[in-house]
C-alpha cells in the first residue's frame, strides 16, 4: 500500500524535507567542489572516477534487484543513466576526436535502452525520449540538406513513442498518471505543426489531428490529449481556411471566428461531461482551464480581427473597444445564468485584449493607462470565483506594474523581490487558517499569482538581483570565507533591503514555529531544528530564495498542496543550478557551504528518523522478510541481475578501449603544430572554454576554387549542402610547424612534395566552411589570461586520426 505524500505526520514530513534538501546541496555541492578543483585533477583520474560512480551506481541497482522494485530501483537506474552520459561527454571533452555531438547523443540513447529493458519506469522514459530527440535533431543539423526536414523525421520518431507508451503504459507504471502518452503526443503535434504548418499543409494537419481526436475520444480516460487534439484541430481548420479559402478577408475571419467559437462550446461541454464522469468529486481541472487559456488568446485575436477588417474600426481603437464589450457581455451572461465556462472566458479574453491594448499604446499616459488596467482586471476578480481567471487578473496587474515602473523596479530590485516573496508566504500562511470560503477564494489566486510570478521573475533581466544585492564591491570583500558567503551582509551600513532579507531568510523558522506548536515534536527536535534553520539562514542570507521555497515546502504540507510541492521542488533545482553560476562566490567556497549544510541537514533527518521509526511486529517482519526472499529467488530478477552486470562489464571494456586507442596517438603519433589565426575577441573566451582558429584553413583554397579543380571528384557530393571530407596534406618543417601543401577528396596515398604520411581529416560544409576536430579548448575557472597567450596548437596524428593535445606559447613551450 503506498502512502500519500500529505498522510505523513509532521515529523515524516520534516524528515523527507531535510532529506531532500540534503540531497540537493550535497550533489550540487560535490558538482561545485569537482568543478573547482578539477585542473587539480589529471584526465585519468576524472575518467576512471566517473566510471566509479558508474560502476558503483550499477552495483547499487543490481543488489537491490534482490529485493521488491521500489522507489530505490529507479533512482539508482536514473543516475545510471545519466552517468553513461556523463561518461561519453567526458571522454568526448578530454579527447575531442572531431566527433558530431549527434553521436554522442545517439550512443548514449543506445546504452539507455538496455537499462529501460531491464527496469521499465517513467523517470528513464523520459530521459531517453528527451536524449532520442535530441539526437535526431543534431544528426539532422549535422546534414544541412535535411534540417529543413527535420519535423518530419521528428513527427516520426515521436509518433513511435507514442504508439510503445500507449501500448506499454503498464510496462512503464504510468497508468495512472499517463506521463509518457502525454509528453509523446505534445512533441509529435508540436513536429506536425512545425512540419507542416510552416508549409501551409493544413489539409494534413487537419487529417492528423482529426485520427487523434478520434482514438482519444475512445479513451475517455485521458483529457490531456483528447483537451490537446482537439485544439489542435480547431487550429488547423483554421489554417485550412486561411490557406484555401477564396471568400474576401471580411468573411473568411468573420466564419473563422464564428466556426472558433462554435466549436470551443462544444468541445467544453463535451470535456466537461467526461470530466465529470471520471472525477465526479472535483471540480478542478488545470488541462481544461489550460485550453479555456488557448481558446481565450485564440478567440480574442480572432475578434479583433473582426473589428478591424468587417467593420473597419482602427486598430488601437478596437482593442480598447474589444476589451469593454467582453467586459459587458460578461456581466450580462453571469446576470442570465449562462454556462459558467462561458463568462470565465470572456472575461480572459478581455484581460488579454486590455493587456494587448496597454502594450500597443505606448508610454504617453502611464498613470491613466496603470489606472485603467488596475480597475479593469480589479472588476473582472470579483465577477467571476474561477480561480484561474482571478489568477490571470493579478498576473495582468502585476505585469503591467513591472512594465510601467520598469526603472524604478530595476533600482530597488531587492526591496521588491523581498515584498514579493514575504507577502506570497504571508498570504499562503493566512490560507491555512482561514475557514471562511469567501476570504480563501479571494487570497488563495492572489497567492497563487504571487508564487507564479516569484518563479517567473528570474528568467527576466528585471531579477538580476542578486548581483545587485548589496553596495559592497565584490573587490572589496574580506578574503575570508564567512564574509564572502555573506558578501559582509552584517557589516555596516545597514538598510531597508537588508532588514528585508533577513526576513524572507527567517521565513522557515518563522513558519516551523508556529506551526509546531500544535504538533506533538519533541523538546530536542524543536531545539535542533530551531538551530539548524537559523544556520541556514545565516549561511545563505546573500541567496534568500533557497529559504523562500523551504518556506514554501512547509506550506505545502500544511495547505496540502500538491502542485504547489512539485512546483517548488523544481524551483529548488533551479535555484541550486543558478547558484553555481553566480560569480559573486568562488566555486570553492560555494561547494564547502553547499556540502557543510548538505551535511547538517543529512544529519537533521537521521535524527528524525531515530526518533520516530516505526515499530514493527513480528508477523509483519516475518510477512516482508518471507516476500523478500520470494523476489530474491525470482528467476526472473536474478536474470535481470546478471544482464545487468554484463552491460555494465560491456559498457567499461568498450569506453577502456577507446580511452587506450585514444591515449596511443597522444603517446605515439606525429606531432603537428598549428599556427593559431587571431579570433573575434567577443568569442574568443567563452564561459570555462576559448575558441579556436587554425591559419592553416586560410590557406586553404576557397571551396568554389576547390570545385573548379576536382570537378570531377566533388560532383560525386551532389547534394551542395551536405558536409563531407578533405584530406589536407603538409608541408611540416624541424620543429614540426605546419603548413598547407595540398588538398585530396580521398584518404591520400601518394604525397608528391608533401611530408609523407602525414595528413589532416577537415570537414567542409556550405555555410561552416572548412573545420578542423577541434575549434575549443576547456580550461578551469579563472585561467583564461592564462590561455590567451597561446599561438599554436599541437596535434598528434596517427593512422588517420588527428586529436588535439595541448596548446602552446609563441616559444612553442606548453600551457
Amino acid at each position: 500500500m503506498r502512502i500519500s505524500l500529505f498522510q505523513f505526520n509532521w515529523q515524516q514530513y520534516l524528515r523527507l524535507l531535510f532529506l531532500l534538501f540534503a540531497v540537493g546541496f550535497v550533489a550540487s555541492g560535490s558538482v561545485t567542489w569537482v568543478a573547482a578543483n578539477w585542473d587539480s585533477f589529471n584526465k585519468f583520474e576524472k575518467l576512471y572516477a566517473t566510471q566509479a560512480l558508474l560502476s558503483l551506481s550499477f552495483v547499487l541497482l543490481t543488489w537491490r534487484l534482490r529485493k521488491s522494485v521500489g522507489f530505490s530501483h529507479y533512482a539508482f537506474a536514473f543516475l545510471s543513466a545519466v552517468l553513461i552520459g556523463a561518461l561519453l561527454a567526458l571522454i568526448g571533452q578530454i579527447y575531442q576526436t572531431g566527433a558530431d555531438t549527434w553521436e554522442l547523443f545517439a550512443w548514449w540513447c543506445l546504452l539507455q535502452l538496455t537499462l529501460l529493458c531491464i527496469l521499465p519506469n517513467i523517470a528513464n522514459a523520459l530521459l531517453f525520449i528527451a536524449t532520442a530527440n535530441i539526437a535526431t535533431f543534431l544528426l539532422l543539423d549535422a546534414h544541412f540538406y535535411f534540417v529543413f526536414d527535420a519535423p518530419y523525421y521528428l513527427m516520426g520518431l515521436n509518433l513511435c513513442f507514442v504508439l510503445v507508451s500507449e501500448f506499454f503504459h503498464r510496462t512503464f507504471h504510468d497508468q495512472q498518471w499517463r506521463i509518457l502518452p502525454k509528453i509523446s503526443n505534445l512533441l509529435f503535434l508540436l513536429n506536425v505543426f512545425m512540419q507542416y504548418g510552416l508549409e501551409y499543409n493544413a489539409l494534413i494537419v487537419l487529417f492528423i489531428s482529426l485520427v487523434g481526436l478520434f482514438l482519444y475520444k475512445q479513451r475517455k480516460g485521458d483529457i490531456f490529449c483528447l483537451a490537446l487534439y482537439f485544439s489542435s484541430t480547431i487550429l488547423a481548420v483554421n489554417m485550412a481556411l486561411l490557406t484555401y479559402g477564396k471568400d474576401s478577408d471580411e468573411s473568411l475571419i468573420l466564419m473563422m471566428f464564428v466556426l472558433t467559437i462554435s466549436a470551443f462550446i462544444g468541445g467544453m461541454i463535451y470535456l466537461k461531461k467526461i470530466f465529470a464522469e471520471k472525477y465526479p468529486r472535483l471540480e478542478f481541472n488545470w488541462v481544461i482551464q489550460l485550453m479555456m487559456l488557448f481558446f481565450a488568446c485564440l478567440v480574442g485575436l480572432l475578434l479583433i480581427g473582426v473589428l478591424v477588417f468587417v467593420f473597419n474600426i482602427p486598430e488601437e481603437s478596437s482593442l480598447l473597444f474589444t476589451a469593454i464589450l467582453l467586459l459587458f457581455a460578461s456581466i450580462i451572461a453571469k446576470a442570465k445564468q449562462i454556462a459558467p465556462f462561458i463568462i470565465q472566458m470572456l472575461l480572459a479574453m478581455g484581460g488579454i485584449v486590455s493587456m494587448v491594448y496597454f502594450f500597443a499604446s505606448g508610454d504617453d499616459q502611464e498613470i491613466y493607462m496603470l489606472c485603467l488596467m488596475l480597475i479593469y482586471c480589479t472588476v473582472i476578480f470579483f465577477i467571476t470565483e474561477a480561480h484561474w481567471v482571478r489568477i490571470l487578473a493579478v498576473l495582468l496587474v502585476l505585469t503591467t506594474i513591472c512594465w510601467q515602473q520598469q526603472d524604478f523596479i530595476l533600482q530597488y530590485t531587492g526591496i521588491f523581490y523581498s515584498l514579493l516573496m514575504l507577502l506570497t508566504a504571508a498570504l499562503l500562511l493566512g490560507l491555512s487558517q482561514l475557514k471562511q470560503e469567501k476570504w480563501l477564494n479571494i487570497l488563495k489566486p492572489i497567492a497563487w499569482a504571487g508564487i507564479i510570478s516569484v518563479f517567473a521573475l528570474p528568467f527576466f533581466d528585471v531579477t538580476d538581483w542578486q548581483l545587485t544585492l548589496f553596495d559592497t564591491p565584490l573587490e572589496s570583500l574580506s578574503p575570508t570565507f564567512f564574509a564572502q558567503v555573506t558578501q559582509d551582509f552584517f557589516s555596516p551600513p545597514w538598510s531597508l533591503t537588508k532588514i528585508l532579507f533577513m526576513a524572507v531568510c527567517c521565513l522557515p523558522l518563522v513558519i516551523f514555529l508556529y506551526f509546531n506548536k500544535s504538533q506533538e515534536t519533541s523538546l530536542k527536535s524543536t531545539a535542533l531544528i530551531t538551530l539548524v534553520l537559523l544556520f541556514m539562514a545565516v549561511s545563505f542570507i546573500s541567496n534568500p530564495v533557497i529559504l523562500f521555497i523551504f518556506g514554501l515546502l512547509l506550506l505545502a504540507h500544511i495547505n496540502h498542496s500538491y502542485l504547489l510541492f512539485s512546483l517548488t521542488i523544481i524551483m529548488m533545482l533551479d535555484n541550486l543550478g543558478q547558484y553555481y553560476y553566480n560569480l559573486n562566490l568562488p566555486l570553492l567556497y560555494k561547494s564547502f557551504l553547499l556540502l557543510g549544510v548538505g551535511v547538517i541537514f543529512s544529519l537533521v533527518s537521521v535524527w528524525l528518523w531515530y526518533e520516530n521509526k516505526p515499530r514493527q511486529t513480528s508477523p509483519a517482519l516475518s510477512d516482508t522478510n518471507t516476500a523478500q526472499s520470494a523476489v530474491k529467488n525470482s528467476p526472473v530478477f536474478s536474470l535481470k541481475m546478471v544482464v545487468n552486470l554484463v552491460i555494465l562489464v560491456t559498457m567499461l571494456i568498450g569506453a577502456n578501449y577507446l580511452i587506450q586507442q585514444n591515449e596511443d596517438v597522444l603517446n605515439n603519433g606525429e606531432p603537428i603544430i598549428l599556427p593559431l589565426a587571431p579570433v573575434d575577441p567577443r568569442s574568443l573566451m567563452q564561459g570555462d572554454y576559448m575558441a579556436l582558429n587554425y591559419q592553416l584553413l586560410e590557406e586553404i583554397p576557397s571551396l568554389n576554387r576547390l570545385q573548379e579543380q576536382n570537378e570531377a571528384s566533388l560532383d560525386q557530393q551532389n547534394d551542395p549542402l551536405k558536409p563531407y571530407k578533405l584530406y589536407v596534406l603538409l608541408e611540416i618543417n624541424a620543429q614540426h610547424i605546419a603548413h598547407f601543401c595540398a588538398v585530396e577528396t580521398e584518404i591520400p596515398t601518394e604525397f608528391k612534395h608533401c611530408t609523407k604520411g602525414v595528413y589532416l581529416p577537415i570537414k567542409v560544409t556550405k555555410y561552416d566552411g572548412y573545420k578542423l576536430p577541434t575549434h575549443s579548448y576547456f580550461f578551469a575557472e579563472g585561467k583564461d589570461q592564462y590561455y590567451a597567450q597561446a599561438k599554436y596548437g599541437e596535434y598528434r596524428f596517427k593512422q588517420g586520426k588527428a586529436l588535439l593535445l595541448r596548446l602552446l606559447d609563441e616559444d612553442l613551450h606548453a600551457l
